[in-house]
């Protein structure tokens, strides 16, 4: 493996890493309705303010990571970089990649719209509900897909040029949300007393 290609692949699997973490940090808070209560019990404006800027986050780190390797004069650093940076005479390789992030980017159009129309700039149709396309809800099966595909391209890379495979959707964290979600419980019984 070319030093080029093992520092994106490195960096490349930070990013990756970074939004199973934040996915999985949002899924401790929000996806179960008894603890959605709690945070809604608890603090609702803050934890209403935080699970909009996760998603928020979520879909920009979706779509960066699927933006096109340049813009204007600047590299960008995403999967089409990767495939950029792969030797040419690696044909079978360049053609799975190419086919797998062409089923990536559209899983991850929703992302895209939303970045582009919302999160990233404030389209004026959109803003006020004119858009003759308007933007579907951001579901956990989309974002779920999305991380998938991202999953398979990196790997299918990391495969080819280390052997391994990296299992980003085993992420565990020994710190993470449900240590407030038990801090939250702890302050409701304290409170009920």
């Amino acid at each position: 493996m070319t030093q080029k290609i093992d520092e994106l692949l490195q960096a490349i699997s930070g990013e990756l890493g970074e939004l199973h973490l934040k996915w999985l940090l949002f899924s401790q808070l929000y996806e179960d309705k008894e603890i959605v209560d709690l945070l809604n019990e608890s603090a609702p404006t803050f934890f209403g303010v935080c699970q909009s800027v996760f998603l928020n986050d979520i879909t920009l780190s979706i779509s960066r990571l699927t933006d096109s390797s340049k813009t204007g004069d600047k590299e960008n650093l995403t999967l089409a970089r990767i495939l950029d940076s792969i030797d040419p005479s690696l044909v079978q390789l360049k053609t799975e990649l190419v086919e797998t992030l062409e089923i990536i980017k559209n899983s991850c159009d929703f992302a895209r719209k939303h970045r582009n129309r919302r999160v990233a700039h404030t389209d004026l149709k959109t803003y006020f509900q004119d858009h003759p396309e308007p933007l579907l809800s951001i579901t956990k099966e989309k974002i779920e897909e999305a991380l998938l595909g991202l999953r398979t391209f990196v790997n299918k890379v990391e495969l080819h040029f280390t052997q391994n495979e990296t299992g980003y959707e085993y992420l565990a964290v020994a710190e993470g949300a449900s240590s407030l979600i038990g801090c939250l419980y702890d302050a409701k019984s304290y409170r009920d007393q």
